[in-house]
């Protein structure tokens, strides 16, 4: 995968995971009338965030190596 590929997915399920999840997980559980599983979001973005953080840093890492063999 290309540096830039791999610094957009990063950023953007990094985005999603702080951002729009809580908020669509807490809808449609509210929606679906199961509410009580709302302390649970917290066991589902943490491990998210702990896998897409990673993918960041990969991808700062290889735009900056092509930087440097240039």
């Amino acid at each position: 995968m290309k540096s830039r590929a791999v610094l957009k997915i990063g950023t953007a399920g990094t985005f999603f995971a702080l951002c729009c999840s809580p908020a669509a997980l807490a809808g449609a559980t509210g929606a679906l009338g199961l509410s009580a599983w709302l302390g649970l979001i917290g066991n589902f973005l943490f491990p998210a965030m702990i896998i897409i953080m990673p993918l960041v840093g990969y991808g700062l890492y290889m735009r900056k190596r092509k930087l440097i063999n240039e």
